[in-house]
C-alpha cells in the first residue's frame, strides 16, 4: 500500500511540475500584420475582373489563400495596365504582387519568395507566317512588346525594330492586323488572352524561349517580415497540391509546342470507339476522325486509355486528342473543342421488371440514381442537385447497379448503352425513356494548346458533315434515319409559315413603299422650295453685308478721322491742357476707328479662300514686327523667332491676321517692365513641354487669361473680366481680335488651343495647312490639338 501511495504522490509532483513550467513560459501569439496591399488589373490569367465583379484570377486566388494562411488582411487596389501595376509595387504603393518574375523592375526594391511556376518568354506570330519566319536572323523584324515587362527588353532581339504598345491586348491587335510581325510576351498569360477570344488558332510560337525566369510572390521591401511566412505558406501549398490546382486552373503551365503526330486516346465505348482483340480501334467517332485528320492534313498515332483517363480529358503528359467527347461548361474549362461533328442523346434507364418508367430528372428526385464516374451523365446528375447519385465505372458498373438493385434508374448516353447490353445479351431487361432528358454535342477534344489543330479541323467539319461520307458512317453505325422525322416535319411547316408571312409581309411592305416614296417626293418639291428661298436670302444678307463693309471704311471712318484730327490739332494749338471730355473725344474716337476696322476685316476674310498659296511664315512674322514697331516702342516690348518657321499653304492676309492678332494681344496684355512675346514652331527637332508636334506657338509673360474666362475667350466681343490691358492710344480691343483668329485657323480645318496661367502668361498653339511638296504629314494628326470650349 505505501508503494502505491508513493507513486501517486511521485505523479502528483510531477504533474505539478509540468504545469509550472507551461504556467511560467510565455503563451506564443500568432504574429500580428498590417493590411497588405495588392495591385491587379486585366491581365489573364494572374487577374482580371469576375463574373460577379470582384477580382479574380492566379494571382488573387493565391494572394488570398496566403493572406487566410499566413494571418493577414488583404486590400487589392485595381490599376488597369501591367506598367502602372508594375510601377505601384516597384515603388513601395503596393506591398505584395503574385505570379510574377523577379525582373529589373523589382529587383531593387522587392524581395522574391520561392518559385511557383516559371516564366517563359518567346516570339509569337501569325500561324501563316510561322514556317517563312526565322527567329535566328530578326534585322528589320518588328516585334510588339509591352515595357516595363520582361519580354520587352531590346537587347533579346538586337536587330529588330521594337513597337511598344500600353498593353497585350493593343499589341496582339497589332500583331493580327500585321502591323508588326511578332509579338514577344510571357507564353501562359498571352496564351490565356488568346484563348479567352478564341485567336489561339491564329498565332503560333516560334525558336527557343528567349527567357526562362521564375514566377514568384513579390514583396516590397518595407514589408520583409512578411518572406518568410509566404514561403512557408507556399511550400505546404505545393506539397498538398493547391499550387499545382491553381496552375491548372489558370494555365500558368506553359502549354507545349504541336508536336508533328498527335497522340489520339482511345478507350472501348462501343459505338463510338471500339477495341479489336488485336488492339485496332475502330468505330464511329475513330473514322470520323480519320476522315478530317486526313482532310485536314494532320498526322496521329493511338494509345490506349482507361476510364479515369478519358473522364480526366486530354492534358499535357497524357493524350493530345480524344475522337469524340460530350461538349458541356466544365469540360470546356480544361479542355478545347472543334465543332460538333454528333449529337448524343441521354435517356433514363430502368428494369422492365419495376414499374417506375421516368421521362425527366425530376422524376427521379428522392430515387438512387446511378451515374459514370467523370463522365457527362454525372455532371447533369450533380448539376440538377436534388439526386441521390451512386457513381460506378463503366458501361458495366452501371448496368450491374440497376441489376444488383444498387440503382433505381441509370442516366447514361442512349445507343452507347443499347450497344453494350447487346453485347452482353441482357437486352430484354432493360428500358428507357420515351424521349431523351438531355441531348449533347460531341466532337474531338484536345489538349489546351492546340489552337491551331483545332482551327484546322475546324476548316473541314463543316462541309464533311454534309458529305455522302458522313451520312454513309451514320447509316452504317445508328442507321439510317426515318427521312420524315418529327424535327423536319417541323421545319417544314415552320418553312411554310414563314414563307406565307413573307409574302404577306412584302405586298405590305410594298403598299408602304409607294406611300412613302409620294410622301418624299412632296418633301423633296418642299424642301427644294425652301432651300431657294434660304439662297435668295443669304444672297441679299453677302450683299448687304459688302454694302455695310463699303459703308463703314468709307462713310464712317473718314468722319472719325477728321474729329480726331481737330481734337489733335486744338490740343497743339492749347495754351493750356483742355477739359478731360476733349481727352475723352479723342479716346472714344480712336476705340470706334478699331472696331470698324475688326469688322471691315471680318467681311473681308470670310469665304474667301482662292488667294491660298505658299507662305514663308518666317518673312511674314518679319513684316509682322514692322507693321507694329510704333506698339513695341510703346510698351518697350520685344517679339523673338526662337525657332526656324516653315513654309504653309494659306491666304497671305488671313495667315497675317493670326499671327499678329497673337502677337499684338502678347504686347497689349503685358504688365510686365519688358513685354516679351515668343514666336516658334515644334517639330522632332524642338519640342516642349506640352508634347506636341507640327504645330505653332505664340508665348507671352504677360496677364494671362482667368479661369473664368479660358471657356469663352474665343467668342466674339468677349474680352477677359480682368485683363491687364495696357493704356495704349489706338491699341484699345474690340474681343473680335481672337473670334477671328479661331475662324480663320478652322476654316482650313485645323485646330487651335492655349494654355495659360494668370499672371505669368499665355502660350497659344496653332496649325496651318502645310505648304505643298513639304515632306511632312497632315498637321492636325499630328498636333493631337483638342479644341477649346
Amino acid at each position: 500500500m505505501r508503494g502505491a501511495g508513493g507513486l501517486k504522490q511521485a505523479l502528483l509532483l510531477l504533474f505539478v511540475w509540468v504545469s509550472s513550467i507551461f504556467w511560467v513560459l510565455p503563451v506564443q501569439a500568432q504574429p500580428q500584420y498590417d493590411k497588405v496591399v495588392v495591385p491587379w488589373g486585366n491581365v489573364p490569367p494572374l487577374s482580371m475582373m469576375g463574373d460577379d465583379g470582384e477580382p479574380t484570377g492566379f494571382a488573387i486566388e493565391l494572394a488570398r489563400l496566403l493572406a487566410e494562411e499566413v494571418g493577414f488582411e488583404l486590400e487589392f487596389q485595381f490599376y488597369g495596365p501591367i506598367p502602372k501595376i508594375a510601377a505601384a509595387q516597384a515603388t513601395g504603393e503596393t506591398d505584395m504582387l503574385v505570379g510574377v518574375g523577379h525582373g529589373p523592375a523589382f529587383r531593387e526594391t522587392n524581395l522574391a519568395s520561392q518559385t511557383i511556376s516559371e516564366v517563359q518568354v518567346r516570339l509569337a506570330v501569325p500561324v501563316e507566317n510561322a514556317d517563312d519566319f526565322d527567329p535566328n536572323n530578326l534585322s528589320g523584324v518588328r516585334i510588339a512588346a509591352v515595357p516595363p515587362t520582361i519580354a520587352s527588353n531590346p537587347d533579346l532581339f538586337p536587330d529588330a525594330t521594337v513597337v511598344e504598345q500600353p498593353g497585350l491586348e493593343a499589341a496582339l491587335v497589332t500583331l493580327l492586323s500585321g502591323e508588326v510581325d511578332a509579338l514577344s510576351y510571357p507564353v501562359n498569360v498571352l496564351f490565356a488572352l488568346t484563348r479567352a477570344t478564341r485567336t489561339d488558332g491564329r498565332i503560333a510560337y516560334v525558336g527557343d524561349p528567349l527567357v526562362r525566369i521564375d514566377r514568384v510572390v513579390i514583396v516590397h521591401e518595407s514589408r520583409a517580415e512578411l518572406l518568410e511566412p509566404i514561403n512557408r505558406a507556399l511550400q505546404k501549398f505545393e506539397e498538398n497540391g493547391t499550387l499545382e490546382e491553381l496552375r491548372i486552373k489558370y494555365l500558368i503551365s506553359n502549354p507545349e509546342p504541336v508536336p508533328d503526330v498527335l497522340t489520339v486516346g482511345v478507350h472501348h465505348v462501343p459505338p463510338f470507339v471500339s477495341i479489336g482483340d488485336d488492339g485496332t480501334p475502330g468505330g464511329f467517332g475513330i473514322e470520323v476522325l480519320e476522315d478530317l485528320v486526313d482532310l485536314a492534313g494532320l498526322q496521329i498515332r493511338y494509345q490506349r486509355i482507361t476510364d479515369e483517363e478519358f473522364g480526366q480529358g486530354p492534358r499535357e503528359g497524357s493524350v493530345d486528342l480524344i475522337p469524340m467527347m460530350a461538349v458541356n461548361p466544365t469540360r470546356a474549362e480544361r479542355m478545347d473543342f472543334t465543332f460538333p461533328v454528333h449529337r448524343v442523346p441521354f435517356n433514363i434507364f430502368t428494369l422492365r421488371e419495376v414499374s417506375l418508367e421516368p421521362q425527366v430528372l425530376d422524376d427521379l428526385v428522392g430515387l438512387r440514381v446511378g451515374v459514370e464516374s467523370g463522365k457527362n451523365a454525372a455532371q447533369l446528375a450533380e448539376r440538377h442537385g436534388w439526386l441521390d447519385i451512386v457513381y460506378a465505372d463503366g458501361k458495366d458498373g452501371i448496368m450491374n447497379l440497376l441489376l444488383q438493385g444498387q440503382a433505381d434508374a441509370v442516366l447514361t448516353t442512349g445507343r452507347a448503352f443499347w450497344t453494350h447490353l447487346e453485347a452482353e445479351g441482357q437486352e430484354e431487361k432493360f428500358r428507357s425513356s420515351t424521349e431523351p432528358f438531355y441531348v449533347s454535342e460531341s466532337g474531338p477534344a484536345l489538349r489546351l494548346g492546340l489552337g491551331e489543330v483545332r482551327e484546322r479541323l475546324n476548316a473541314v467539319i463543316p462541309a464533311y458533315l454534309i458529305s455522302e461520307e458522313y451520312e454513309a458512317l451514320q447509316a452504317k453505325w445508328f442507321g439510317r434515319a426515318p427521312f420524315w422525322t418529327p424535327m423536319r416535319l417541323r421545319l417544314v411547316g415552320a418553312a411554310v409559315l414563314v414563307l406565307v408571312l413573307t409574302a404577306l409581309g412584302f405586298g405590305i411592305w410594298q403598299k408602304l413603299q409607294r406611300s412613302r416614296a409620294q410622301e418624299r417626293q412632296a418633301r423633296l418639291l418642299q424642301h427644294s422650295r425652301q432651300l431657294e428661298v434660304l439662297v435668295d436670302e443669304l444672297e441679299r444678307s453677302n450683299r448687304e453685308l459688302d454694302s455695310f463693309a463699303d459703308i463703314a471704311s468709307h462713310d464712317l471712318k473718314q468722319p472719325l478721322r477728321g474729329i480726331h484730327w481737330q481734337v489733335q490739332a486744338l490740343q497743339e494749338r492749347a495754351a493750356h491742357a483742355l477739359p478731360e471730355e476733349v481727352s475723352r473725344i479723342q479716346q472714344l474716337c480712336a476705340q470706334m476707328e478699331a472696331t470698324i476696322s475688326a469688322l471691315l476685316a471680318s467681311a473681308q476674310h470670310r469665304g474667301k479662300g482662292s488667294d491660298r498659296a505658299d507662305i514663308d511664315t518666317g518673312v511674314l512674322v518679319d513684316e509682322i514686327c514692322t507693321d507694329l514697331s510704333e506698339l513695341m516702342e510703346a510698351t518697350g516690348g520685344e517679339v523673338q523667332v526662337e525657332t526656324a518657321m516653315p513654309m504653309v499653304f494659306a491666304s497671305r492676309a488671313k495667315a497675317k491676321v493670326v499671327f499678329q492678332n497673337l502677337i499684338a494681344n502678347g504686347l497689349i496684355y503685358n504688365q510686365s517692365s519688358t513685354p516679351v512675346v515668343k514666336v516658334g514652331y515644334l517639330s522632332e527637332g524642338s519640342t516642349d513641354a506640352s508634347g506636341l508636334l507640327h504645330v505653332f506657338y505664340i508665348r507671352d509673360n504677360g496677364t494671362g487669361i482667368a479661369p473664368e474666362d479660358q471657356g469663352r475667350i474665343f467668342l466674339p466681343g468677349v474680352r477677359g473680366q480682368n485683363t491687364g490691358e495696357r493704356v495704349l492710344p489706338g491699341a484699345t480691343g474690340s474681343g473680335l481680335g481672337l473670334s477671328f483668329t479661331k475662324e480663320i485657323v478652322e476654316s482650313y480645318g485645323q485646330l487651335i488651343t492655349f494654355e495659360s496661367v494668370p499672371g505669368q502668361g499665355t502660350t497659344f498653339f496653332f496649325s496651318l495647312p502645310n505648304a505643298k511638296g513639304e515632306s511632312a504629314g497632315d498637321v492636325v494628326d499630328h498636333a493631337g490639338l483638342v479644341e477649346a470650349e
